[in-house]
């Protein structure tokens, strides 16, 4: 869709609201802001966020929309041109960032994107002028985004100093020209070997296969059975499974079944005699899409059957889908999908200094803040 210039000369307003019921009164201009952002991001769309502040949202956290009067009809609707889910991290006044719960595995604002710079800079002006925050943190923000270049170009004219807290790689799938071909490239030979190794040896304890959701499909029974796969190991043991969470498995449930409703959920089974093995989401938006979840059935660990599905699930990228590529959104150096998707992604979180009295002071002792914090965990 071409970019919309029927955009402002007067200033930009910005408001904030801290409840999704409040939240879901701007729905008609969030998703027109969907459609014209200049980088999605599934975790910052209506289902995913709605869903997250209902399970999660505490007192600290808000949602910062940025509004623009349309110029050529000043008394219509205004455009709705940035959303920044927020939350306080050292008191008002000191801190502000990015609110990325652990369930958002990127901090990419939505921001329309033939206003971009004008909505960050409408942005920094709040922050500093209207919540006089000193300095602000952006999170998992990926360095090829062109939300990260724009940002990064007001940082530079506004001459605010920052600090890296955080960059990393993590792996990224990079569609081939088939199947086949992203096999050759993305998989070394003997993790190929090993993986059709794994394959053969499932096959020796029955019929292996592969069930996708259909867009027709109920995908409560999904969500079940992967909340159940998810606690048959270790996460159960140590009391960190979905399935012990009441307010984990709310989000899960009620997200993935928008997210499946708006046909934007990927999931994928590995079966043995039918019984499910292996399961995986994933979040699809435009041309590409973040990984969300993978699990494993323990009592099939030593088949990998993780890493069976991982292949058939790249197949299935090729063979039925557009994606492009696909965010792992998974730590750096991860064991398993670091040997099978060859894409690299560069993923940052910074500090900056809004501009405000004091704000470049306390950046220069958020270093020395992180090393007495690693020492004292390290001693303890």
């Amino acid at each position: 869709m071409p970019p919309v210039n029927d955009l402002p000369g007067r200033p930009l307003r910005v408001i904030a609201v801290r409840s999704a019921e409040l939240l879901e009164a701007h729905l008609p201009a969030w998703r027109r802001l969907v459609e014209l952002a200049l980088d999605r991001n599934p975790f910052f769309e209506p289902p995913m966020l709605l869903a997250a502040m209902r399970a999660f949202c505490s007192q600290r956290a808000e949602v910062a929309l940025v509004y623009a009067p349309q110029r050529q009809h000043p008394d219509a609707e205004p455009v709705l041109c940035g959303l920044f889910p927020l939350r306080t991290y050292r008191g008002r006044g000191v801190a502000m960032g990015i609110w990325t719960h652990s369930f958002a595995f990127t901090g990419t604002p939505l921001i329309r994107r033939d206003f971009a710079t004008d909505t960050l800079h409408a942005m920094l002006d709040w922050l500093r002028d209207e919540r006089a925050v000193r300095t602000c943190r952006f999170s998992k923000l990926p360095v090829d985004s062109p939300v990260h270049r724009a940002l990064w170009s007001v940082i530079q004219r506004r001459e605010l100093s920052y600090w890296i807290e955080d960059q990393h790689l993590r792996a990224r799938f990079e569609r081939a020209a088939d199947a086949e071909a992203f096999r050759q490239r993305a998989v070394p030979r003997d993790v190929r070997r090993g993986i059709a190794r794994s394959r053969r040896q499932l096959g020796e304890q029955g019929v292996v296969g592969t069930r996708v959701l259909g867009p027709g499909d109920d995908p409560a029974p999904w969500l079940e059975r992967f909340l159940g796969i998810e606690a048959s190991g270790w996460k159960a043991r140590a009391g960190t499974a979905l399935q012990q969470n009441n307010e984990q498995r709310t989000f899960v449930f009620e997200a993935l079944t928008a997210l499946h409703a708006n046909a934007e959920l990927a999931m994928l089974e590995l079966t043995v005699d039918g019984q499910a093995v292996a399961m995986n989401s994933a979040l699809l938006c435009g041309d590409g899409g973040y990984y969300f979840k993978i699990a494993h059935d323990e009592r099939w660990q030593r088949y990998s059957p993780g890493a069976v599905l991982e292949l058939e699930f790249a197949d299935w990228l090729h063979t039925s889908t557009d994606v492009a590529w696909l965010d792992s959104c998974a730590d750096p150096n991860h064991p398993m999908i670091d040997r099978v998707w060859d894409g690299r992604r560069l993923i940052q979180t910074f500090w900056l200094a809004t501009g405000r009295r004091f704000g470049k002071s306390l950046l220069t002792m958020l270093p020395m803040l992180r090393g007495v914090k690693r020492s004292l965990k390290t001693a303890r």
